[in-house]
């Protein structure tokens, strides 16, 4: 493979990177039409070599911009859908990530296995935080123990990732996204479940 084609596929993921929105993939089918104009375009007189590297070079580009935004559809599909934002729906996974403890919360990440809620739909990976409970007659704060690699079944509500928006600052909901982080939420209380 050229230079000039892998400088063509990088061109293509760029242009993607500068539109407002993700074409939809069935624009992709224009590339075998691109290939057999490339094809039918052998032979020796000097337009027909000049129009195949052309089309050739703009085959890269296409590739190069349709494949980026396959994955970047591909990682947007996992969200979580707006009329399970905010419900408590029941999940079973495995912890993740090595839990961070806080005064009374743990933090972690979390692989969704199974839904149990009928009808509920949630992302692959989510941000959990589990709540410790408050003691009676002042006694101190129990902060739930958790490890990674466990299994868990939980009473969740979840929401989709939001992050502030101050230039030059840092980026929450970028971050999350990087990640494939596409939920946040908390676990419930078992006597709210």
């Amino acid at each position: 493979m050229r230079v000039a084609h892998i400088i063509a596929f990088v061109a293509g993921v760029w242009w993607l990177q500068q539109q407002p929105a993700l074409p939809p993939l069935v624009w992709a089918g224009l590339l075998p039409v691109l290939v057999v104009a490339a094809l039918l375009l052998r032979g020796r007189p000097a337009w027909r070599r000049y129009t195949r590297t052309a089309l050739t070079l703009a085959l890269c580009a296409g590739a190069g911009f349709f494949w980026a935004a396959a994955l970047a559809q591909w990682r947007l599909a996992d969200a979580l859908p707006a009329d399970t934002e905010g419900r408590d729906i029941t999940v079973i996974g495995v912890v993740a990530s090595l839990p961070q403890s806080y005064d009374r919360r743990v933090r972690f990440e979390f692989d969704i296995e199974q839904v149990l809620t009928a009808g509920a739909i949630a992302p692959a990976r989510v941000v959990l935080s589990w709540w410790g409970e408050s003691r009676r007659g002042g006694a101190a704060d129990v902060s739930p123990r958790v490890s990674a690699g466990e299994r868990w079944q939980f009473v969740v509500r979840l929401k989709r990732p939001h992050g502030f928006a101050n230039p030059n600052g840092f980026d929450y909901e970028a971050f999350l996204l990087e990640h494939g982080l596409r939920a946040t939420g908390y676990i419930r209380p078992r006597s709210d479940a």
